[in-house]
């Protein structure tokens, strides 16, 4: 996700200036799992990108990034989505 304030901020001058980029890397093990860890991690920063492994979250529920982190924007694909393809879900998918 890339926070929408950063680019609204940016110039395409030429000019060279020194800005920060923080970023945050997170594993959420389940998004349901992670998502208020997550948001206490942000909360003090803000980062401008956050890049999230494990969220679990079908094609149909990939919405809940845009609408619990309404300041950023999402962008990512679900590795559910031949699961989901392929009939119900029955208990955790993806471990083999």
């Amino acid at each position: 996700m890339v926070n929408d304030q950063s680019l609204s901020n940016s110039s395409h001058s030429p000019v060279k200036s020194e800005a920060e980029l923080l970023d945050v890397s997170y594993n959420m093990h389940g998004y349901n799992q992670g998502v208020t860890a997550l948001k206490l991690l942000i909360e003090p920063k803000h980062p401008q990108v956050i890049m999230l492994q494990e969220h679990w979250l079908t094609p149909s529920n990939l919405y809940k990034f845009s609408q619990d982190f309404s300041g950023y924007t999402p962008f990512g694909c679900s590795a559910m989505d031949s699961v989901v393809s392929s009939g119900p879900l029955i208990g955790r998918s993806l471990v083999e």
